[in-house]
């Protein structure tokens, strides 16, 4: 993994426990844990109809230093968007780094 490749910022999220409002419901559903430097690539996408409004997917593979904390339930925040990692992640080498493959959550 060559840093100059790893030209973004990366803010790694995790689901919080514990924390409720005055509701009884979670204060902040994801809380920041880390900023690290990635690597972006965009590796796919495609458009579709559902419930008669055209939409788009677009997946992403984001590539950082190894570490051993994060899960697959985590989300990631890169240039202002949030993204839910669609798949566990993967090793690159022997704990040289680490693939999430990643997709933008759009908010409607």
């Amino acid at each position: 993994m060559r840093a100059g490749q790893m030209d973004r910022r990366l803010t790694l999220r995790r689901r919080s426990v514990g924390a409720k409002d005055a509701n009884g419901f979670s204060a902040e559903p994801f809380v920041e844990y880390d900023t690290v430097w990635a690597r972006k690539v965009e590796i796919g996408g495609r458009e579709f109809v559902q419930a008669g409004t055209k939409d788009a997917q677009q997946t992403t593979r984001f590539e950082i230093r190894w570490r051993d904390d994060v899960a697959a339930t985590d989300r990631v925040t890169c240039e202002g968007v949030d993204y839910r990692l669609t798949a566990a992640p993967s090793e690159i080498g022997r704990r040289r780094g680490l693939l999430l493959f990643a997709e933008a959550i759009r908010n409607a």
